[in-house]
């Protein structure tokens, strides 16, 4: 439900010219519930990263996330933490060199 959201605030900031923090753009799909999603996913991984040329991560269902209270790291799933790690990792890479 928050695709089209983010795809809005792709466009406000292009339409302000925020081109280095679209470059830096990284799309997470954090999967709400354990069920097949009720979006197309295949298509929205495909629109961001070939229309919008994203780096896309899934964030898998966690029972943790589920809580939706504090993220204590060491209770997510191997899965999700990895790729939260991987994240992590993409944007620490974008930055600017100092």
């Amino acid at each position: 439900d928050s695709a089209e959201a983010s795809q809005d605030i792709m466009d406000w900031l292009r339409a302000r010219q925020m081109n280095e923090l679209l470059t830096r753009t990284v799309v997470l799909i954090n999967h709400q519930s354990p069920a097949k999603p009720h979006l197309d996913l295949d298509a929205t991984v495909s629109h961001f990263r070939n229309s919008e040329q994203h780096d896309v991560l899934e964030i898998p269902w966690d029972e943790h996330l589920a809580e939706a209270g504090p993220i204590n790291l060491d209770l997510l799933n191997k899965t999700t933490r990895r790729q939260f790690v991987k994240v992590a990792a993409m944007l620490v890479d974008s930055l600017p060199p100092t």
